[in-house]
């Protein structure tokens, strides 16, 4: 993987999508952007083990230095088979959580993830298509800009009876 200067959430989501896809756990990966609703998977066309990526929810933080930071909850949904030995949906989720494990997916300003969760959502007797979603969550933060530039040159700088000012912006 690059190492890419600062993720996005775009970016971030794409690079769990490629990771998910190169381990080949699963049959259909993809991203998906905004609310998971179980109603949807009737709609989709997937074949199983899938894998949906998502950022359940963020809170974006304005830093000290002025930059700001995305504190988010990521989440792979998997979609297993039920009764098939080789769709193990602990296993699965196990595996996912093994590959985001102290991962960064070679982004720069990305902290390591932590507060890991799997919660079997619903199994096949709840939708009639033998099938299981298991979710794995986990929160990370990022930083998505940096801080203002706040360096100045000497002809920027004004000193006006003993107090250092800024000169201003011209206005447009």
């Amino acid at each position: 993987m690059t190492n890419h200067p600062a993720p996005t959430p775009t970016t971030f989501l794409e690079a769990v999508e490629t990771a998910l896809k190169e381990c080949r756990l699963f049959t259909s990966v993809e991203v998906l952007h905004g609310k998971f609703r179980i109603e949807d998977l009737d709609k989709m066309s997937f074949r199983t083990p899938a894998a949906f990526v998502s950022i359940a929810y963020g809170k974006p933080e304005i830093e000290h230095d002025g930059s700001m930071r995305l504190e988010f909850q990521a989440a792979v949904m998997i979609v297993n088979k039920t009764g098939s030995h080789r769709e193990d949906p602990w296993q699965t989720a196990t595996e996912v959580v093994r590959l985001v494990h102290r991962n960064t997916f070679g982004f720069k300003h990305l902290r390591q993830p932590t507060g890991f969760d799997v919660i079997p959502v619903l199994t096949s007797q709840e939708r009639n298509k033998s099938q299981s979603l298991t979710a794995v969550t986990w929160r990370q933060n990022m930083r998505l800009a940096d801080p203002p530039d706040r360096s100045r040159t000497l002809e920027e700088v004004v000193s006006t009876k003993g107090h250092t000012v800024y000169k201003r912006e011209p206005e447009a």
